[in-house]
């Protein structure tokens, strides 16, 4: 909810909450202990791999970097953040400007996934009330997502 594209963050750039996700006061030259850190910046040990297997089929192209990071810390390792590390990651390069089909297919995709981890990892069942209500935010915002880039598609043919 509190997101760096979160609606609640875009209203409220300040709160307290948005601040914590986001570790807007965090210190980015030491090393530490992390809950995930992102798939394009990622070294993972063969001998972890081998313990927790592979990154999992089930995801297309988002999420799956939380949920390896998510066996690890299950399985009792460390993901660290390395100051001394550096990558260059170019969002949303790969493909040069997206076309609205590729645009709502990989909006669709990611809260597909989202929904995905949430309910591999928190939930025993898609049937319980939390996974419910879980499953209704990730199709409220992929639905508003969407609209908003259709809006957006609409406005820039008429310019």
């Amino acid at each position: 909810m509190f997101g760096r594209a979160s609606l609640l963050t875009k209203l409220f750039p300040n709160n307290p909450w948005s601040a914590k996700n986001l570790l807007s006061d965090w210190d980015y030259e030491s090393k530490r202990e992390v809950d995930w850190v992102s798939g394009a910046a990622m070294l993972i040990r063969k001998e972890l791999l081998g313990q927790i297997g592979l990154l999992d089929g089930n995801y297309f192209m988002y999420w799956e970097d939380t949920d390896i990071c998510k066996r690890t810390k299950d399985a009792g390792w460390k993901i660290m953040f390395i100051p001394e590390a550096e990558i260059i990651h170019l969002t949303g390069r790969g493909g040069g400007k997206r076309n609205l089909r590729l645009s709502l297919y990989t909006t669709y995709q990611m809260h597909r996934s989202a929904y995905h981890y949430f309910l591999k990892h928190y939930y025993k069942h898609a049937f319980t009330p939390l996974a419910i209500f879980t499953f209704m935010g990730m199709l409220t915002l992929a639905a508003v997502k969407s609209f908003n880039l259709l809006l957006l598609r609409m406005i820039e043919k008429d310019r």
